[in-house]
C-alpha cells in the first residue's frame, strides 16, 4: 500500500518568511494572534485600533496564502516565525 504524503501548507510561508514579507506590526500582531487573543486585546495589547488588527489580519493572510487565521498561526510556527514555549495562553 503506497504512502499517501499531504500537501505541506508551510512551505510558501516558509518562502515568505526568507525574504521578510510580513511587516514588523504584522509579525506583532501574529504573536499576540497565537495567544487566542480577540481583535480588541490585540489592539489594545499593541497600542492600535481594533480595525486596524483586522487590517494587519488579513494582509498577513493574504501574503502567505493562510485560509484562516488558525493555519496563519499553525504556518508561522511550522516555519519557526513563532515557538510554542514564547506563547502565553
Amino acid at each position: 500500500m503506497p504512502h499517501e504524503t499531504r500537501p505541506d501548507f508551510a512551505t510558501p510561508f516558509v518562502r515568505h518568511v526568507e525574504v521578510h514579507v510580513l511587516t514588523p506590526m504584522e509579525l506583532r500582531v501574529l504573536r499576540v494572534l497565537a495567544e487566542g487573543r480577540s481583535d480588541k486585546d490585540i489592539a489594545k495589547r499593541v497600542g492600535i485600533e481594533p480595525g486596524t488588527v483586522k487590517s494587519h489580519v488579513a494582509n498577513a493572510l493574504g501574503k502567505v496564502g493562510a485560509r484562516s487565521r488558525l493555519h496563519l498561526v499553525v504556518m508561522a510556527l511550522r516555519a519557526g516565525l513563532l515557538r510554542l514555549e514564547d506563547i502565553a495562553c
